[in-house]
């Protein structure tokens, strides 16, 4: 069955998640987490939860999922220095550079991928598990059919999907408008959310048109599992108890066939909601747009039928209990909340609450729910120490970080079928200050089941942990290959379209024809098949920019073209560099330090350009479509091509609609 995995801000929403149905739970440490605003967690923390998960069958990811800077390198390491004593079940990343560190210093650590890389095709899957990823996540945008065809195509990948919780405008790991509007980084765990903010048209009218509404499978999660979709990820690490709780046991019966109250998770936090690109299929697609009202919604629950004086007649569409919240919401979008008060079976209409008939009222929270918080006060995991077992009819040997200790003892054969966990459980029982975590066993004696006496195993355990050397302190040391081919690149801005910040024609610059690539491409054939003749037909030198991982497969495949990595392909460290100069050797001649970045530390494989202070990066890149999903638009006879223009506090944004996906830009005078 399907894997739920909940998020967890605190140790306790991950109890929470676990004890309430969730098989895995995934949450970040104290540093270098994308949800900087969460309580995130110590290695205390990560020790209990670990207990927790391990006694009880369940997994625990960690989110490293970050961009990370040169000088902060060596702070990294050392936490995953810790994180592979522990023994997580998987460590979610967005930075190239913190996925070769694992590679090559902790490859006991399984990698995963994170939504914030924009890997939305299988060739992105098939690139992040040839440089070491076991799982990747794949981005929001996706709908069920291109799901399916992604897993066709990667029949044997571990594939997790998002299917509950907030839909972001852009796509997550493009997004610019927090760290262009505020100096705060989405891709360091800063967002500020700017796509939940209102814009003005032309004529003063306020709207939210970027913000989408909540996603929500519900029992369209049974379709991934249906196709064979490893996990389900639920987002939420900046919510509650209660989210947790009730989101949990949501999807928890849906998978398991039980019947539940279904509506009971939307008076935790919901927007209004939808199955976001689920059934997405192009134009005339349902509306993903929140319009007047971007905050906790809950669900429909009373109809307004009549007014009397002080007492309303409602219509209940939902069981509405005394003192539950409600909610109003008022024609320019703001909201009056009061609890729910009835006199003879009338509602009680609050003090300056003005109601009339036809109005609806939500219901936000409800007073019988109750997330009840879990005691914290349980043992902290002792450091795992990896080990292979090896069991001959006369001995048993243990070997861990190259240390290897052989026993004598007389194997026989078990006759319960239980012999070789049962074996497994008691030599993974820990020890004063550490334990081991039999990461393979090898079963060499004939048996196909095994006997040892506890008492044995016990004191092989007791013995071995004793007499282990003390690991030895890492320390991170770059081991990065200068090249000898690498050129420096022209300001970003010379390098644009007229339109966008990528051109598959290309730009000529000194007598160097510079073709992007787009960061998303679900059309990859048609792509690279014109910028093939483009570079086929070309009279200069031809360099062409990377903008997603994905491009990396068709790059390895042109052995005489020169490559480069572009903005949205982030060279945040000297490490991600190295990975990319590792898989195109001297067809990668550089590329473009992460734009949010001017400086960079020493030992990289080629020296990084800067993009410039005159590259203007778009705040969104979509696949909303401004016209239909915001303006509400029809989609019959449309042209797929248009521009239109919004403000906020004074600035000046141009919307570019391209073939039902949207580009947003804040902009200036001078610019146009």
């Amino acid at each position: 069955m399907i894997e739920l995995a909940m998020p967890a801000g605190e140790l306790e929403n991950a109890l929470t998640a676990l004890y309430g149905g969730a098989d895995a739970v995934y949450f970040g440490m104290k540093e270098f987490s994308a949800r900087a605003g969460a309580g995130n967690f110590s290695f205390e923390d990560l020790g209990k939860i670990k207990y927790v998960a391990r006694k009880n069958g369940k997994k625990i990811y960690v989110t490293l999922n970050t961009l990370i800077r040169d000088d902060e390198i060596e702070r990294a390491f050392a936490i995953l220095s810790e994180l592979e004593k522990t023994g997580i079940d998987g460590l979610i990343v967005q930075d190239l550079g913190i996925a070769r560190i694992v590679r090559n210093n902790f490859p006991s650590i399984p990698l995963h991928a994170s939504t914030q890389m924009a890997v939305h095709t299988a060739s992105g899957i098939r690139v992040l598990e040839s440089i070491g990823f076991s799982r990747t996540v794949l981005s929001r945008e996706l709908s069920f059919e291109e799901i399916k065809a992604i897993r066709e195509e990667c029949p044997e990948s571990d594939i997790k999907v998002f299917v509950h919780g907030a839909m972001c405008y852009g796509f997550s790991g493009l997004c610019m408008a927090s760290f262009v509007k505020t100096g705060r980084s989405a891709n360091r765990g800063m967002c500020a959310q700017v796509c939940r903010t209102w814009f003005e048209d032309e004529g003063k009218r306020r709207s939210y048109p970027f913000s989408l509404k909540d996603l929500e499978y519900g029992e369209k999660i049974r379709e991934l599992d249906k196709i064979g979709i490893n996990s389900a990820k639920v987002e939420g690490r900046m919510k509650g108890n209660e989210y947790v709780k009730y989101v949990s046991e949501y999807y928890r019966n849906i998978l398991d066939g039980n019947k539940s109250d279904e509506n009971e998770h939307l008076f935790t936090f919901s927007r209004e909601h939808s199955d976001g690109y689920f059934s997405y299929s192009g134009p005339c697609h349902s509306n993903l747009n929140t319009h007047l009202y971007t905050g906790h919604l809950g669900g429909k629950a009373l109809e307004v039928k009549d007014v009397n004086g002080k007492l309303a007649i409602v219509e209940k569409l939902l069981q509405v209990n005394p003192r539950d919240g409600l909610m109003k919401i008022n024609d320019e979008g703001s909201a009056e909340k009061f609890p729910a008060r009835f006199i003879d079976g009338k509602l009680s209409i609050p003090n300056g609450v003005k109601l009339k008939a036809g109005d609806i009222l939500y219901k936000v929270s409800d007073s019988s729910m109750n997330a009840k918080t879990p005691s914290t006060n349980i043992p902290v995991e002792k450091n795992a120490r990896k080990a292979l077992l090896r069991i001959e009819k006369h001995s048993l040997t243990l070997t861990s970080s190259g240390y290897e200790k052989s026993y004598d003892v007389e194997v026989e054969e078990g006759k319960s079928g239980k012999g070789r966990e049962s074996l497994k459980k008691t030599l993974e029982e820990s020890g004063k200050d550490e334990r081991l975590e039999i990461a393979e066993m090898i079963n060499v004696t004939g048996f196909e089941d095994i006997f040892i006496p506890g008492k044995v195993l016990k004191a092989i355990r007791r013995d071995y942990l004793e007499s282990l050397p003390e690991e030895r302190e890492r320390k991170y040391i770059p081991d990065i290959r200068k090249t000898n081919h690498s050129v420096s690149l022209p300001p970003r801005s010379a390098i644009s379209s007229l339109d966008v910040p990528w051109s598959l024609d290309g730009v000529v610059v000194d007598d160097r024809r510079y073709i992007t690539l787009p960061p998303v491409i679900f059309d990859e054939d048609e792509i690279y098949k014109r910028v093939e003749e483009n570079i086929e037909k070309s009279g200069e030198e031809v360099l062409v920019g990377l903008n997603n991982i994905a491009e990396v497969e068709w790059a390895k495949g042109k052995k005489n073209v020169h490559f480069f990595s572009d903005v949205y392909l982030y060279l945040s460290n000297r490490e991600s560099a190295a990975l990319l100069s590792g898989m195109l050797g001297e067809n990668l001649v550089g590329g473009y330090l992460w734009l949010e970045e001017k400086t960079h530390g020493e030992n990289w494989p080629f020296e990084p350009t800067p993009v410039g202070k005159d590259f203007n990066p778009p705040l969104f890149i979509s696949r909303s479509c401004y016209r239909h999903d915001s303006l509400s638009l029809p989609c019959k006879g449309c042209s797929k091509e248009h521009e239109y223009c919004l403000f906020q506090n004074g600035k000046r944004h141009k919307i570019l609609v391209r073939n039902c996906m949207t580009i947003v830009w804040e902009v200036s005078d001078e610019a146009e």
